[in-house]
């Protein structure tokens, strides 16, 4: 299985509308804690932050990994990521949200989980002083879309974009919602 990527693209135009969104690829990468790469999806995002969730298991138990980069010029990656602890997510008999995190514990074995399939695939034992990063993706066909939910739970996906990462790094679009681009 292959990591949900983060892929990094130059946004050239919107028709909010339609959903419809033109972008330009510049890059692909995907999250890592203590170099395990994770599936991840954008939970939030404001002006110079953007909030991911990565499903994990911690010892044995299903959770949510809650991490946030933060923009920051000055800095040489241009910012930084904070792990901001694991969350229990959605309750799935009455609905409601876990409203606290907790600490990601030194010594706990961490399995990453995929989105795609929801197996377990490579773990680790967390460190005093866990670090979240990125790693750029390896050479491959990857896909992506936006989902759209509203306040009542109803999904509005986009086209699928499927582009390919090669041995140089260079990202290329090779369809939209399954039509070839060349």
């Amino acid at each position: 299985m292959v990591p949900t990527p983060i892929p990094t693209w130059t946004l050239q135009t919107t028709d909010w509308d339609n959903l419809s969104f033109t972008y330009t690829p510049a890059l692909a990468v995907a999250i890592t804690l203590d170099g395990m790469v994770l599936d991840a999806n954008v939970v939030g995002y404001g002006l110079g932050y953007e909030t991911f969730s990565s499903p994990i298991d911690v010892d044995g138990k299903r959770t949510n990994l809650r991490t946030t980069w933060v923009e920051n010029e000055e800095e040489e990656d241009g910012g930084h990521y904070e792990l901001l602890g694991t969350w229990g997510g959605i309750d799935d008999l009455n609905g409601l949200a876990d409203r606290s995190m907790a600490d990601l514990a030194p010594g706990s074995t961490v399995s990453a989980i995929s989105l795609e399939s929801e197996e377990l695939r490579e773990d680790i034992v967390v460190g005093k002083q866990p670090k979240v990063s990125e790693t750029p993706l390896a050479p491959g066909s990857y896909e992506f879309r936006f989902v759209a939910i509203d306040l009542m739970g109803n999904e509005y996906p986009s086209q699928e974009v499927a582009y390919e990462v090669a041995e140089d790094g260079t990202t290329t679009v090779v369809s939209v919602g399954g039509v070839p681009t060349s």
